[in-house]
């Protein structure tokens, strides 16, 4: 049975979604390297939800739901935020280093390279990220000494 959890679209409501995150991991057994990686991926949509969203101080709520299977999770994530798909967007450059990357975009960078799988869908006015998340995965960036 999934967990699910709402809240409103506030800064001071990101740990309420983390602590969620934990939570249910730490319940079902889920490894800790899949947990981070969840708490990470969160973190990461709620705050694009806050800065990209426009819902910011509109009362606007977002739901985080969770399912683990065999610890790996299926994360759905919905806000009522300006649409975004992020599976349109151009699969990061594995080859660049970190100091090499423009400004803007890592969120991005990071969703992709934290979930195994990702999709989309727009529903009533509704943003929808699905995840599967399991334990470690590839680089984020590469050094510049590797």
């Amino acid at each position: 049975m999934p967990d699910s959890l709402q809240v409103t679209a506030n800064a001071t409501r990101l740990r309420l979604l983390t602590d969620f995150v934990a939570r249910v991991c730490q319940v079902r057994g889920v490894p800790v390297s899949t947990q981070h990686r969840a708490e990470l991926l969160v973190e990461e949509l709620f705050s694009n939800t806050l800065m990209h969203g426009g819902v910011a101080g509109t009362g606007a709520t977002v739901t985080l739901t969770i399912e683990e299977d065999g610890g790996t999770l299926r994360m759905a994530y919905e806000d009522p935020g300006q649409p975004f798909d992020p599976t349109r967007a151009p699969p990061p450059d594995g080859n660049r280093a970190a100091d090499d990357l423009p400004i803007g975009g890592a969120g991005l960078r990071i969703i992709q390279a934290l979930a195994e799988a990702i999709t989309y869908e727009r529903r009533d006015g509704r943003n929808r990220i699905t995840l599967r998340v399991v334990g470690p995965r590839r680089p984020l960036f590469q050094t510049n000494g590797s």
